[in-house]
């Protein structure tokens, strides 16, 4: 039996189930969603419409079913291509090479186009280590006409960049990438390319920018679409740090929320990353109750604020160097040379949120506000 056939048991033996998927998803009738798994020749208008009701009926073995459509794809169609995009960002690898093969051998040539880009977006999620200038290069020598894929490309392309650290050629693809996304006609593929839009430009609105209202906004637009849970993740944690100078409360929420996921996922690297960053907070927010830290950088930062510097020096190899000078800054009050010293390193190496450490503390010793922001913006440019 297949998915769609066993789907179609489930509603007739769940009664009511059809009507609270047409609430949901947005049909006009609770017999349409039937109609579609019903149609010999699988396809859906409404992506959208079509995985809400797929999560209604599957609720704890939902991306199973939706990978184990991929033999009910009718690889000529549109429903084939949105599979296709719905597979990647949920990084379902096996039904997404399938499709692809599916796509890449059929008679349909904007298809087989289709096939051609993705097989890009699984080659960078599968491959260990990936040349992104020879990526890149093999990227921008593809051609199409297909709206659609014209953007996907720009993806790539500033996802290769995003990799690179070469942030000006992003910004120089960015504002197109936008309006093109805007003028799409399919829901699903529209918000799904901006959320993969969206993503690096989180990244980036925080570290590189330090523009935490912007991070925010591309971060939700992640959580806002079907990216799976991976990319969301990472976009709890974008949050949760861009309220690190801000909100005590909403930072440590955001990250938990980020840990919970990862948690999930088993990335325990990852988790140690997030309460690492969590003990910091706390003791930049002053909110600890604790007398030992579990991380060497964090427990400095403690005991600086105890005015207790003696293990500075000593330990200094051992934790990040503009952090270093952050906490040398702070050494008996104010160390401003110190200080300007952190920024410039944590702006040298594209980190401009972080440099607000040791700039928040000029700026509360009555440094020249001006010029710091002529050091941030010279850094950014």
């Amino acid at each position: 039996m297949g998915v769609r056939a066993e789907a179609l048991q489930i509603l007739k033996d769940n009664r009511g189930l059809a009507t609270i998927i047409a609430e949901k998803a947005g049909y006009s009738t609770s017999g349409a969603f039937n109609k579609i798994l019903k149609r010999n020749n699988f396809q859906t208008e409404n992506f959208d419409g079509f995985v809400i009701g797929m999560k209604l009926i599957y609720p704890d073995n939902f991306l199973v079913k939706m990978e184990e459509l991929v033999e009910e794809c009718n690889p000529q169609n549109l429903t084939s291509r949105c599979m296709l995009e719905y597979l990647s960002v949920n990084r379902l690898t096996e039904g997404f090479l399938k499709l692809i093969n599916k796509m890449e051998n059929c008679n349909n040539a904007e298809s087989r186009e289709w096939s051609k880009f993705y097989k890009f977006i699984y080659e960078n999620q599968t491959s260990e280590k990936l040349d992104y200038n020879d990526f890149l290069k093999r990227v921008e020598d593809e051609k199409t006409s297909v709206d659609e894929l014209i953007i996907l490309q720009n993806l790539l392309k500033i996802y290769s960049y995003h990799q690179k650290k070469t942030y000006k050629s992003i910004k120089d693809i960015v504002e197109e990438t936008e309006i093109a996304i805007d003028k799409l006609e399919n829901e699903f593929i529209k918000k799904s390319y901006l959320a993969r839009l969206s993503e690096p430009l989180a990244y980036i609105s925080l570290w590189v920018n330090s523009d935490e209202e912007s991070c925010r906004k591309y971060a939700n637009n992640v959580l806002n679409s079907e990216m799976g849970l991976g990319y969301k993740g990472s976009a709890y944690y974008q949050i949760g740090y861009s309220y690190m100078f801000s909100s005590y409360e909403k930072a440590i929420s955001y990250l938990n929320k980020s840990m919970d996921i990862y948690t999930s996922l088993g990335r325990a690297a990852v988790v140690e990353d997030i309460e690492e960053k969590i003990e910091l907070i706390t003791i930049h927010w002053n909110k600890n109750n604790f007398s030992e830290c579990r991380y060497i950088q964090n427990q400095l930062y403690l005991e600086t604020k105890r005015n207790s510097t003696e293990n500075l020096v000593s330990l200094r190899d051992q934790i990040d160097e503009p952090f270093y000078y952050y906490l040398l800054g702070l050494k008996n009050g104010y160390n401003e040379m110190a200080l300007l010293k952190s920024m410039v390193k944590y702006l040298k190496r594209g980190d401009s949120f972080l440099a607000n450490l040791p700039k928040s503390v000029l700026l509360k010793n009555d440094y020249d506000e001006e010029f710091l922001m002529d050091l941030v913006s010279l850094k950014i440019a």
